[in-house]
């Protein structure tokens, strides 16, 4: 046991200032998720996908709702301070991976209600998933094309 500078043998289940016994090692190593010990046997049956389609359709258009005040905010331009300005930039660039993770299990769970296995769905999403970021690459190389010819001038 390690030595405590008071000369008292700390408590292994709990951190310094009463911390909860996740903090250190000690307690990782008795942590146990109990939602790990359900497993689910059986498929999901027609009833469950289709309310799970249209939870994620009822998800879609609160990103929807989410992303139509955004676009309010930014094209108002009345910001207060850049920063203002900057955050709602920063949203939109968040409602668009938003808005392309709600559309990714909207196909699966659109897959699942016309019969597909969970194995060809998630191919179908794993395919979706790669085309996104084939696109974000060539925008990025093409926006790094752009820009080339301003770091060159800024340089000479």
């Amino acid at each position: 046991m390690p030595p405590s500078h008071n000369g008292i043998a700390p408590d292994l289940r709990s951190g310094p200032f009463g911390a909860s016994p996740f903090d250190s090692g000690w307690g990782r190593q008795n942590f146990k998720m109990d939602s790990y010990k359900v497993k689910r046997d059986k498929p999901l049956t027609p009833e469950e996908i289709v309310e799970k389609c249209k939870e994620t359709q009822e998800e879609m258009q609160e990103v929807l709702e989410w992303k139509k005040e955004e676009e309010g905010k930014f094209v108002k331009d009345d910001f207060k301070t850049h920063q203002a300005k900057s955050a709602c930039k920063r949203n939109l660039k968040k409602i668009a991976r938003r808005v392309d993770s709600v559309n990714g299990m909207l196909m699966y769970w659109d897959l699942r209600k016309k019969g597909k296995k969970h194995f060809y769905a998630s191919i179908e999403l794993n395919e979706y998933w790669a085309s996104l970021k084939e696109k974000a690459i060539k925008e990025r190389e093409e926006k790094e094309k752009k820009e080339l010819p301003n770091l060159l001038k800024k340089r000479l």
